[in-house]
């Protein structure tokens, strides 16, 4: 397996943080039900939605990207048990999914209609690339 420089690895996640950050506005995670699809499949149905930071990781120098605050979901759209996130850019684009099971979701993971919800900064390595 190939070993990357701590460098390489900094310039790396700091472009990925950069794709993050274009389009028209932050950054969205929608928080879903059912199973995860392969990469990029089709949506299931989303639960709730909160924003990303306009700047939505500060840059890194130690092989870690750390995400900025995350604004809540005041009044989430649907009931039900989110199993997945997805992660868009500011025009809707697709960059990411990730396991519910990897984010810290505030109130739990289980969803009410109408409720506040947050997920809480996450974190991306060189690992996790």
């Amino acid at each position: 397996m190939a070993a990357f420089s701590a460098e390489l690895n900094n310039i790396g996640l700091n472009a990925e943080a950069a794709r993050f950050d274009v389009g028209a506005g932050p950054a969205t995670i929608d928080l879903l039900d059912g199973t995860q699809p392969s990469r990029g499949g089709a949506d299931t149905n989303i639960l709730a939605s909160v924003t990303m930071n306009a700047t939505a990781f500060a840059v890194t120098s130690n092989e870690l990207l750390t995400a900025n605050a995350i604004a809540d979901d005041s009044n989430a759209a649907l009931d039900g048990d989110c199993t997945w996130a997805r992660v868009r850019d500011g025009d809707g684009v697709f960059l990411m999914d990730i396991p519910a099971s990897e984010l810290t979701i505030t109130p739990s993971t289980t969803i009410v209609q109408g409720a506040n919800v947050s997920v809480s900064p996450f974190t991306i390595n060189a690992g996790n690339k």
